[in-house]
């Protein structure tokens, strides 16, 4: 077999492959090849051109965290590519709704740190916004955008492209290291490369074993499902979001608005345990990597109950009664279920039990792994990319 010899090789045509590729043509010379490998027909289909388009404000994640400094650099990059390109921005806003104003203190402490413009609304301000949101307290995001991911995905593929040196293969998947920065392709190609980047997704744990990541991660394939709100139902054509539970990895059920959607409420996170046979590989993998370093299969009774839970939470009347919540006149017949659905993968450690709920790198000379690549993915991909990118040792070849 001939081997293709490339600087960088990127597995995975998402949203994070994308702006790998897109932020390294920016900084390292054209004479330096770059390719990306899609498992599917075309880039973006899974996870990157299913999710809602909000470019999220971080408000939802704690000072710590890196989501939300990602969540902040991610937004303003991608604000900018998008007024770059001629990318429709619709600027809708956020709304976090709360049962009283004291829900909001530790929102409106995460603005203040972050610098995010916003606004406290009462009650009664809240019914002048959109009637049907009666007899709550909110938080009030302006600057918050909405996109078409697609768009997005159409034009980082189109600049990728038109890149010298650059190329994306899909219907090409990952199939082997095989030692020596070398691996094999579903199509039996061989690639050497100087560094590869593992963007890959729902994949990304299993591939990073390759290379020697070794805590004991199960990657779990998560559902996101959607409901559309009749027309009529709502004015403002603003996101509604109620506050996080703190037990739960996930923003609970939100309503955004989109031109092309009108109001979608959701995502559920149905865990797909088995609809996915690489499941029992990954956990047999786990428990091997728990045993070389004597520890135990643990739980967490929070998690137990969020997965519990969710497996139910994507029936329709979960869903409305959800709702009702954030839209109290709202009713069952208002709402149906949406085609937009999209799988995206999250990571449980086993050693803990506990949903691993923040962005994760493993970093190798010559390889990098976006280990956990949840939401907000996309709005940060821009700001994640180049963190992973100069961390790496890929600039040095």
């Amino acid at each position: 077999m001939n081997t293709i010899k490339v600087d960088y090789l990127i597995i995975g045509g998402g949203i994070l492959g994308l702006t790998t590729a897109f932020n390294l043509g920016q900084i390292v010379d054209k004479s330096k090849t770059i390719v990306i490998l899609e498992s599917r027909s075309r880039c973006g289909t899974k996870a990157s051109g299913n999710n809602t388009g909000v470019i999220h404000s971080g408000l939802f994640y704690n000072t710590e965290s890196s989501k939300l400094l990602m969540s902040l650099r991610g937004g303003i990059l991608l604000k900018k590519y998008c007024v770059d390109r001629g990318i429709t921005l619709q600027p809708s806003g956020k709304l976090i709704l709360a049962k009283d104003q004291e829900d909001l203190v530790e929102y409106e402490h995460r603005a203040n740190y972050s610098n995010i413009r916003h606004q406290k609304l009462t009650p009664r301000e809240l019914s002048l916004f959109d009637q049907e949101l009666q007899g709550h307290s909110a938080l009030y995001l302006p600057d918050v955008c909405n996109i078409e991911p697609n768009d997005v995905i159409t034009s980082l593929v189109r600049d990728v492209k038109s890149r010298q040196n650059t190329k994306i293969l899909c219907n090409e998947a990952f199939v082997n290291y095989i030692g020596s920065n070398t691996i094999i392709t579903s199509s039996k190609l061989v690639f050497c490369f100087n560094h590869l980047f593992n963007t890959s997704g729902e994949s990304s744990t299993q591939i990073s074993r390759y290379f020697g990541f070794v805590k004991p991660y199960i990657l779990v394939p998560v559902e996101g499902r959607y409901f559309s709100i009749g027309d009529n139902i709502l004015t403002s054509k603003t996101n509604l979001y109620p506050i996080q539970d703190k037990s739960s990895p996930f923003l609970p059920i939100h309503v955004t608005y989109s031109e092309r959607y009108g109001y979608l409420a959701g995502p559920t996170a149905h865990p797909l345990f088995l609809a996915d046979s690489r499941l029992i590989q990954e956990i047999l993998t786990a428990t091997t990597l728990l045993k070389q370093t004597n520890s135990y299969f643990s739980y967490d009774k929070d998690t137990v109950k969020y997965i519990l839970t969710n497996i139910t939470m994507s029936s329709k009347v979960n869903v409305y009664n959800s709702l009702r919540t954030l839209i109290p006149r709202l009713n069952y017949q208002d709402i149906s279920r949406s085609p937009k659905r999209g799988v995206r993968a999250q990571n449980l450690d086993i050693s803990s039990g506990k949903l691993v709920n923040d962005f994760e790198l493993f970093m190798t000379d010559t390889s990098t792994h976006f280990i956990n690549p949840i939401s907000p993915g996309f709005t940060s991909a821009f700001a994640l990319t180049e963190y992973a990118i100069n961390q790496s040792k890929a600039c040095n070849y």
